[in-house]
């Protein structure tokens, strides 16, 4: 309401104004000052009317000093710092570029590292496997990987027999050596195997002075002539290894027996 009534004085008080001071006849200043003190009367009591009029104010000065000259002193401050802004960009960058090459020959030390040690991982492991072999068979750890264990030494003792079935002994001789897995065959004479092997013939560990029992039967012509067996095992590095064995015979052979051949028949 006040506004209104602001508004209404000064529509009626301007042009009584305008109409004396073009009889008194008023110079063009007083003209423009009391439009200029009208305009700040109405932005003073018109809210949306103040922030357009003191907004344009704002932005017309700034624009009129962006155009004042420029003190040779201020152009020098104002290249300075740009220079000074330039030099921190160029040693950002440059820090960068070290890091990240120092990172690079991190990880490229790191991976040569990792691979030195996975190798000497690899070699510890192969000798503490060879320890433990070493070990259960009664040697030293501190020969393994270095000295090879000696080698096992074999025979074959008959025991007893049935019905042409016999039990043999199997005899590992030599202390500290390593005999797993072994395993006991006949061995083919070039037409059939004289030696027919009961049952697994087959023994988890003959590591050192051990023995191992198994049955097997002879023909007629290996109980006269003899036949030799395989035995086959693994060492200490876990290769396998073979040695044959013949085992003499013990029936004296008539003078007109002829050789047989084995037919897996009853004897």
């Amino acid at each position: 309401m006040i506004g209104g009534g602001v508004i209404a004085l000064l529509v009626w008080a301007v042009p009584a104004l305008i109409g004396a001071a073009t009889a008194a006849k008023v110079p063009l200043w007083v003209y423009v000052g009391v439009g200029l003190i009208s305009l700040v009367a109405l932005s003073v009591i018109i809210r949306r009317w103040r922030r357009i009029a003191w907004g344009g104010l704002r932005r017309g000065l700034r624009w009129l000093w962006s155009w004042h000259p420029v003190s040779s002193r201020r152009l020098d401050r104002a290249t300075a710092h740009a220079a000074r802004q330039r030099h921190g960009l160029e040693t950002l960058h440059n820090n960068l570029a070290e890091a990240q090459q120092g990172a690079s020959v991190s990880l490229a030390l790191t991976v040569t590292d990792l691979t030195s040690r996975l190798e000497a991982l690899e070699q510890k492991s192969r000798s503490l496997d060879a320890s433990i072999w070493g070990m259960q068979a009664g040697a030293a750890p501190a020969t393994m990987g270095a000295i090879p264990l000696p080698q096992p030494r074999w025979t074959i003792k008959q025991e007893l027999w049935d019905k042409s079935e016999y039990d043999f002994t199997l005899t590992n001789h030599v202390p500290r050596s390593v005999a797993r897995e072994v395993r006991v065959e006949g061995v083919d004479n070039g037409r059939y195997s004289p030696i027919t092997i009961l049952g697994a013939g087959h023994f988890e560990d003959l590591s050192g002075e051990n023995s191992g029992a198994f049955r097997a039967r002879f023909d007629p012509d290996a109980r006269s002539d003899g036949a030799s067996f395989t035995i086959s095992w693994y060492d200490e590095a876990g290769e396998q290894r073979w040695e044959q064995l013949f085992v003499p015979g013990w029936v004296a052979r008539p003078a007109h027996q002829q050789p047989t051949y084995n037919d897996e028949t009853p004897f």
